[in-house]
């Protein structure tokens, strides 16, 4: 292809360049200056203040500054939970009637409250018991006792955090080593991190996740918050996993769905395939396999209309510890938690123990003000409460989290009033909590995690080392909590 180029020096139409192509003298310096200041414009935005929060202010001249910056991450890697965003452009007003009343002093009347207690016992970050009978296990420890008659289970709600069995998978173990049990319990049909979780081996084709964030199908209304959907030759495997040791294979497969069709589905736990007629209905099915078995494969051959609310590998006995989490949730949307859908459950997928992992979603390096939160999560307790009413509920704080000051990494400054809230939350809800910043070791923890490779290059989530790390930690507590039923914490004197 041949090109028109003007001879060297000629100057074109409207160019004011010398001969040469240079700029003049102090061009690129004032382009410069300009671009500077428009940057610092941007930067000086309150964009969280305009925006109820929903952009986050930023400075990007920060490593020149010295200000305070986000890590890689921090500014929503995640997807952002709606709800989350709905609570705080609701919350504007009263947060800012609330901060100005307790400016004049006033005080909210919390004499129905049992007192704060210390979280800590010698080295042991303690669970902090604020039930009103001062025994928040009690349901938790009776369950226990009966776990040669049927199974234990615990479900651990969270966001990415515990992604991929991390944490979950480390207690589990521990639990199960001391009271039976074998198997991963709720495992999903289609899960994005499906490849990257080491309990349990899946394949899948042909599904479809929903979860409560975005879908208002009743459905999703339970702890794990999601339902998939399958037409016909849709298919999973899971296969179990060579470690760790309690993983390696179970007793029991349940299969929990709902059909608006007729049809086959086939099963095969390895000793050949089953064929299970589907006749609809608008109750809760199930499909129950028994006996020894390392493997499940699950295929919709022909039914239209198939909603797979779970799948649990277990055994029929021991404990067994469910991994529920949500990549991007805040924990509010389980204020939308179905009872009715929990009870028709409940035969089959009932809970013992609900432990609660959220808050790092919620966070920012800039906002002490959580009670928005707070309240919004006392109702997702509350209805937790309503659902599984045979369930003792943990409630977990957020983790030490890295927020960026110049080079230099240290802990998101606005942390200690999101555990704040969040311990209140579990005060007035009646519940235990436990203190997982202060477990990890308190402030700029996860700087020490981070050199101890316990935690990932974003200063925020637990890698497998550092989830067994913090499952020893909280294992340790929760077996301090049961060991202790005459002896309920109180406050130091």
């Amino acid at each position: 292809m041949n090109t028109c180029s003007p001879p060297t020096g000629y100057l074109m139409e409207n160019d004011t360049r010398p001969a040469g192509g240079k700029e003049p003298p102090g061009r690129l310096f004032v382009t410069l200056a300009a671009a500077v200041a428009m940057v610092a414009a941007l930067s000086l935005v309150p964009w969280s203040r305009l925006t109820a929060g929903f952009l986050k202010d930023f400075n990007l001249l920060e490593d020149l500054a010295g200000e305070v910056s986000a890590l890689p991450g921090e500014a929503g890697d995640e997807a952002i939970d709606p709800a989350l965003i709905a609570a705080q452009q609701q919350a504007q007003a009263r947060i800012k009637a609330v901060s100005e009343a307790v400016a004049a002093g006033a005080e909210v009347p919390d004499s129905l409250l049992r007192p704060p207690v210390a979280p800590r016992r010698g080295d042991l970050v303690v669970l902090e018991d604020y039930s009103p009978g001062g025994d928040g296990l009690a349901r938790f420890r009776n369950a226990l006792a009966r776990r040669h008659t049927r199974p234990v289970r615990i479900a651990v709600i969270g966001d990415s955090y515990i992604e991929g069995d991390i944490f979950t998978m480390d207690l589990r173990e521990k639990l199960q080593e001391r009271y039976g049990g074998r198997g991963v319990g709720y495992v999903a049909p289609h899960n994005v991190v499906s490849g990257f979780r080491p309990t349990v081996r899946q394949t899948d084709s042909g599904w479809a996740d929903h979860d409560l964030r975005d879908d208002n199908s009743p459905l999703c209304r339970w702890l794990a918050g999601q339902r998939f959907t399958g037409a016909p030759g849709a298919t999973v495997t899971w296969r179990a996993a060579d470690a760790p040791p309690h993983v390696t294979g179970w007793n029991s497969a349940t299969i929990l769905f709902r059909s608006s069709g007729t049809g086959v589905v086939a099963t095969d736990s390895g000793s050949g395939p089953r064929q299970h007629s589907i006749t609809p209905s608008d109750r809760v099915q199930s499909i129950i396999i028994r006996g020894g078995m390392t493997s499940l494969r699950l295929t919709n051959k022909s039914v239209n209309g198939l909603t797979l609310i779970g799948v649990w590998l277990n055994d029929s006995t021991g404990v067994t510890v469910d991994n529920m989490s949500l990549r991007g949730n805040s924990g509010i949307t389980h204020r939308n938690v179905d009872p009715a859908l929990a009870r028709e459950m409940a035969p089959l997928a009932d809970y013992d123990l609900i432990v609660v992992e959220y808050g790092l979603n919620a966070l920012t390096a800039r906002q002490t003000d959580y009670s928005y939160y707070a309240s919004a999560m006392a109702a997702t307790l509350s209805r937790l409460k309503e659902s599984y009413p045979r369930a003792d509920i943990i409630m977990m704080g957020a983790g030490d989290r890295g927020h960026k000051r110049g080079a230099e990494v240290h802990s998101t400054p606005t942390l200690p009033y999101m555990i704040d809230a969040q311990r209140q939350t579990a005060r007035r809800a009646g519940v235990l909590f436990w203190d997982t910043r202060e477990a990890m070791g308190g402030d700029d923890a996860i700087v020490r995690w981070r050199a101890d490779r316990l935690v990932n290059t974003d200063y925020i989530h637990l890698n497998f080392r550092g989830g067994a790390r913090l499952a020893d930690l909280f294992a340790k507590a929760l077996d301090d909590a049961l060991t202790q039923p005459d002896s309920p914490l109180t406050p130091p004197r």
